[in-house]
């Protein structure tokens, strides 16, 4: 039942940044997405999922980890960086594993598990805010100015003179 439950969240989650977000919720959310699908294509059967590490779900995590910093440090938001905080725990939950094969399973499946309920909500209050910004101020930038697109004279070194 959870599982139906979180699937139906991470869907309408999703299809809202979509649809109403801006650059940055849409390729978190179709991240996700393809994580969800993969995640399921790749885990071990169920009698014995979590007994061992998960190779196939850590690379996929790690995979998603990558994309979410990719847009923690080019998009002009603010939560990218808790998104990143939220994968990296993921992340972490297989490294213990890896580390101590001793990790009960139960212990193991709550720690890849947990993360991916407080990210899709993170990523709904990310589209609404991202709405509200274009509402109050007309437009909402998605990305940092890079040094590519400064203009050229603080490329420049200053002329002596």
């Amino acid at each position: 039942m959870r599982t139906a439950i979180f699937l139906a969240l991470l869907i309408a989650a999703c299809c809202y940044a979509v649809r109403r977000g801006g650059a940055p919720e849409r390729i978190v959310a179709f991240a996700f997405l393809a994580a969800y699908v993969l995640t399921i294509a790749v885990r071990s059967s169920r009698p014995e999922r979590y007994f061992d590490i998960e190779t196939g779900v850590f690379i996929v995590d790690v995979l998603l980890f990558f994309i979410v910093l990719a847009v923690m440090l080019t998009a002009n938001r603010v939560w990218p960086i808790w998104m990143t905080v939220l994968m990296m725990m993921a992340v972490g939950g297989h490294i213990a594993k890896l580390l101590d094969p001793a990790v009960i399973r139960t212990v193991y499946q709550i720690m890849l598990s947990f993360w991916g309920w407080p990210a899709v909500v993170l990523l709904i209050l990310a589209t609404w805010r991202h709405q509200r910004r274009v509402a109050l101020n007309g437009a909402d930038a998605s990305w940092r100015r890079s040094l590519r697109a400064a203009p050229r004279s603080i490329l420049r070194p200053p002329q002596a003179g």
